[in-house]
């Protein structure tokens, strides 16, 4: 018994390995590792962007006996009482990413911790003023949180610290004082 191929077997067969060779070089090219000198100079820029990146507000002081500070790291906070301060400080450097996340899009990048959006935001209530980080979150892979908060406030002001559970909703809370 004899096998023939015809001229359209042959291109088919050709067409096939056209296309496995495609393939397998678009996969090469799209899983190409790092060097460790890529790694090494990204490493350094982060690390650069973490120190130099403080995120900072201010809040007026007049009136208020106490601040309530919440956040992913609030728990840890630096506090400064300052003798003749008018204003409320606190800040925080923006730490995290996404790391160990691997999406099928090539083009996917991780946002630095200094671009996410972080921030602090307030509400006054009464003569206790509330002030809570914004945009912080906690899901899955995705990890993004202030850390080394300093907070400073005038001498004689309360001050109490609030760990909040950190979860995929990065809005601020702003709620009345717990009893």
């Amino acid at each position: 018994m004899r096998l023939t191929c015809g001229w359209r077997c042959w291109w088919g067969v050709a067409g096939a390995l056209a296309v496995a060779a495609i393939g397998a070089v678009c996969w090469v090219v799209a899983t190409k590792p790092e060097s460790s000198q890529d790694r090494t100079e990204t490493e350094a820029q982060t690390s650069q962007t973490n120190s130099e990146t403080r995120i900072s507000r201010n809040f007026p002081s007049a009136g208020v006996k106490k601040v309530i500070l919440r956040g992913g790291s609030s728990d840890t906070a630096e506090i400064i009482a300052a003798p003749g301060a008018e204003v409320i400080d606190v800040s925080g450097i923006p730490a995290g990413g996404a790391k160990g996340y691997h999406t099928s899009n090539p083009n996917w990048r991780d946002t630095p911790a200094a671009e996410w959006g972080m921030d602090f935001a307030s509400t006054r209530l009464g003569d206790v003023l509330v002030i809570s980080t914004r945009n912080e979150i906690r899901y899955i892979h995705h990890s993004y949180q202030l850390q080394s908060i300093v907070l400073r406030v005038p001498e004689g002001v309360e001050v109490a610290l609030e760990r909040r559970k950190l979860t995929g909703d990065g809005a601020p809370d702003l709620s009345h004082p717990k009893p």
